[in-house]
């Protein structure tokens, strides 16, 4: 491994890539680095991440582009919400349990007492 105090690995690697033009590989480069470099042992890793910042120093590419959400709703929420569907059953429409609740409630009240209610049902 190249060691910190010999040379700067990174600045060389630069000036390579700006030396040898946009259409240097990073074979090209580390092989360049090596031969002017004998003695040391580079790792490989290093020098691509090296190249690489190397190449968008130089301008010869732009880099991540990240695009921005745009403030608001999100897409697809434009409108009414949608309905959600529960387990239970809505209370107007369901299968008629609570117009049946409301029908003996009005029989009740018609009948007076709920004896008298239950004689009326029984009857028919």
């Amino acid at each position: 491994m190249a060691r910190k105090a010999d040379i700067n690995q990174s600045k060389e690697i630069r000036e390579l890539v700006k030396s040898m033009g946009r259409d240097a590989s990073f074979r090209d480069v580390f092989g360049a680095l090596k031969k002017n470099f004998e003695g040391h042992k580079f790792n490989e890793n290093s020098c691509k991440q090296a190249y690489a910042l190397g190449r968008r120093a130089a301008g010869f590419t732009r880099g991540k582009r990240v695009t921005k959400r745009k403030p608001g709703r999100p897409p697809g929420s434009v409108g009414r919400p949608r309905k959600v569907e529960t387990s239970m059953r809505s209370a107007s429409g369901g299968n008629g349990i609570l117009q049946i609740i409301r029908a003996a409630k009005d029989l009740i009240a018609a009948s007076g007492s709920t004896s008298a209610a239950k004689a009326v049902i029984d009857s028919l």
